[in-house]
């Protein structure tokens, strides 16, 4: 029987490759190049796109044959060192020459596992081989890294950031990783550097979200505010709930949300019953959305209305929503304070925030949902529905809250390069309505709809570059001399050619920014390295840029 097992699933995962492998024609000895996604698809739209790209550009410059594998992920979304060794064993019977494993995923199985290939060469973009728990570099001897130059990278997201007009700027990121330390260094020299060449005058918030000492406190106050029924134009009605919530006074056509009351002791929900309080109106004109869930909603018509829970004998079960989630006392929460409604309380980053307003006084209605901070400036907190009576929010994570008190504070623009949790410039940017930037870095983030701009790593280029120059253990930089980095919707060549092939004007090209990369290519600037833990404002001297260090001393 285990034999039989065995048999089939070594069929599923022979059939899997075929379904998730692209490839160039095999030749007779085999694939020369094996490339293996993340466990994301080749045409991810980031680093596993842009690593088949660059493997497909090199193969068929060097007449070379290629094909790629998607590996599957285990229950926790995590591509496991079996896996890959799975998809490694196929490419070593493919006879394969070169493995490419595009990021930090495939970093310590290429430590656990190349020692066991040595007739394959590995390039692993992005990453060094390291012991599952422990970062430390162990190259191996079959194993060339490609590591990309956080400090260019950063550089020119500063300089790109002042040159194109922008005065207030901000950094977010965890000074302790060397990786987005140097982001952070680059950033501020980029920056200094262009407010000098422009004789500008920029300021720069800098922040270490993972400091214990940058503890931004960002409880907030949620107000209901009513408004009197005689300044709706719209015709309104009353609604009133016995033993539920969802009492008020609404106008024609609004969907609202009926809830009942949890269950008296010994006793489960039945029914609603409907009653029209309008004369000339029957009952059965109050148009609910169903009898019997316990949740339900109402279409107001043209009659005021109550509508009732009705119990019944029995033991109620314990469904999803009643079940307490349990949320680690040790992690930062905030605190929500309802005015005029219920759901004050302390939450985690993460948590679904319920909040309820109060039943209106006679003659007045709900209007709206009002936030602020612990500051008093605006939270922009996306809620669900801001102009409902009974919505719920996301509470943000610190690392956003952060990111917000730069905006509340003016700031235009702000990086988080190298920062694992990067998305909170982005989640933090979009909550609010007047515009404001963020700055991506490592895939291009334009997607994104506060996305400025992105400083771009490019897997395909480092790939055919360590392909091209393999060297069995070596390391080679990605950086502005062989073209591993970028700034989106920047070019270096004043002309470029139109869909008839003639030569015009590049309407992406930028002087200042040609300049810039050309000087780093050419090493002609000295950057300085910043150690993990490090003090940025050791990195730079300038005239214009005033640097705000939001770290305690």
């Amino acid at each position: 029987m285990k034999r039989l097992l065995s048999a089939v699933l070594a069929f599923v995962m022979i059939l899997s490759c075929v379904v998730f492998a692209g490839c160039k024609k095999k030749d007779s000895e085999g694939y020369d190049l094996v490339m293996i996604t993340d466990g994301s698809a080749v045409n991810d739209g980031a680093y596993n796109q842009s690593t088949w790209n660059g493997v497909k550009e090199y193969g068929d410059e060097n007449n070379m044959s290629y094909r790629y594998y998607q590996p599957g992920l285990d229950e926790n979304g995590k591509l496991s060192v079996e896996m890959i060794k799975n998809y490694v064993d196929l490419a070593a019977k493919d006879n394969a020459k070169f493995v490419i494993l595009p990021g930090e995923a495939f970093a310590v199985g290429a430590y656990e596992i190349a020692p066991a290939y040595t007739d394959l060469n590995f390039v692993l973009i992005d990453a060094f081989p390291h012991a599952e728990n422990d970062e430390t570099a162990r190259f191996q001897s079959n194993v060339m890294c490609v590591s990309f130059d956080a400090l260019e990278a950063g550089f020119l997201a500063g300089y790109t950031a002042v040159t194109d007009g922008f005065k207030k700027l901000g950094y977010l990121g965890a000074v302790n990783s060397k990786t987005s330390g140097n982001y952070g260094a680059g950033f501020v020299q980029g920056a200094a550097f262009g407010a000098d060449q422009k004789d500008t005058p920029v300021v720069l918030d800098y922040a270490n979200y993972d400091a214990a000492n940058l503890n931004y406190d960002y409880s907030v106050s949620i107000k209901a505010v009513y408004k009197k029924v005689s300044e709706e134009k719209e015709k309104t009605f009353k609604v009133k709930v016995v033993d539920g919530i969802g009492s008020g006074v609404y106008t024609e056509g609004e969907n609202v949300t009926i809830t009942a009351n949890p269950a008296p002791e010994g006793k489960v929900f039945d029914h609603w019953e409907t009653k029209s309080e309008t004369k000339g109106v029957k009952d059965r004109k109050v148009n609910i959305s169903s009898k019997n869930d316990s949740s339900m909603n109402l279409l107001v018509g043209d009659c005021d209305c109550t509508i009732k829970a009705v119990w019944k004998d029995g033991n109620p079960e314990e469904t999803e929503d009643e079940v307490e989630t349990n949320i680690d006392d040790t992690e930062l929460k905030f605190n929500v304070k309802v005015e005029n409604g219920t759901g004050s309380g302390s939450y985690a980053a993460g948590e679904m925030v319920k909040i309820i307003a109060d039943v209106p006084k006679d003659g007045y209605m709900f209007e709206k949902w009002e936030s602020v901070d612990n500051q008093g400036l605006a939270t922009g907190i996306a809620m669900d529905n801001e102009f409902s009576y009974q919505t719920e929010f996301e509470m943000v994570d610190r690392i956003s809250s952060v990111a917000e008190k730069m905006y509340d504070g003016g700031t235009q623009l702000v990086f988080g390069g190298g920062n694992p949790k990067s998305d909170s410039v982005f989640k933090a940017s979009e909550n609010f309505d007047y515009q404001v930037w963020a700055f991506g870095a490592g895939t291009d983030e334009g997607s994104k709809k506060n996305c400025y701009a992105s400083v771009v790593n490019d897997y395909g280029a480092a790939a055919k570059l360590a392909l091209g120059a393999y060297q069995p253990g070596g390391v080679v930089m990605a950086n502005c001399s062989n073209g591993c980095i970028y700034v989106t919707g920047k070019s270096l060549d004043k002309t470029k050619k139109d869909k008839k092939g003639n030569e015009v004007d590049n309407d992406e090209y930028n002087g200042d920014y040609a300049m810039i990369y050309q000087a780093l290519a050419d090493g002609k600037l000295n950057l300085i390295n910043m150690q993990s833990g490090g003090d940025v404002r050791s990195t730079f001297k300038s005239s214009c840029l005033t640097l705000n260090y939001w770290i305690n001393e």
